[in-house]
C-alpha cells in the first residue's frame, strides 16, 4: 500500500496514511490503459470481421478457419481483459476516496479527544 512513509514501522506518534491521490493517479492509469486495450481490441474485431477463411487462399481454407477462430478469440479475451482492469482501476480509486474519508474522520475524532494527529 502506497504510505506516506514507505519504508520501516512507524515511529512513535507518527502517522502513516495511504496516498489518496498517488493511489488515485494509479487508478486513472488503469482505467486509461483499459480503454487503450479495448480500443485495440475493437480494431482486432474489425480486422477479424473482413478475414474469411477464403482470404487464406484455396489451398489452405482450413487453415484461414483457424486463423479466424484465434483471432475470434483473442479479440474477445481483450475485451474481458479491457473490463477487468477498468474495473480493477474504479475499485482502487474507491477505495482510495473511502480510506481517505475515514483517515480523515479518525483524525477528526482523535483530535476532538484531545489528542493531535
Amino acid at each position: 500500500m502506497l504510505c506516506e512513509r514507505a519504508i520501516g514501522r512507524p515511529r512513535r506518534g507518527e502517522v502513516m496514511k495511504m496516498d489518496v491521490p498517488a493511489v488515485q493517479a494509479i487508478s486513472a492509469n488503469l482505467q486509461q490503459s483499459a480503454t487503450e486495450l479495448s480500443d485495440s481490441a475493437v480494431t482486432l474485431s474489425g480486422a477479424v470481421e473482413g478475414f474469411t477463411a477464403a482470404d487464406a487462399g484455396h489451398e489452405y481454407g482450413a487453415q484461414g478457419e483457424r486463423v479466424v477462430s484465434g483471432l475470434e478469440g483473442l479479440s474477445k479475451r481483450m475485451f474481458m481483459w479491457a473490463n477487468c482492469v477498468n474495473d480493477t482501476g474504479a475499485v482502487l480509486g474507491q477505495a482510495a476516496t473511502n480510506n481517505g474519508r475515514v483517515d480523515q474522520g479518525s483524525a477528526s475524532s482523535i483530535s476532538q479527544g484531545g489528542v493531535t494527529v
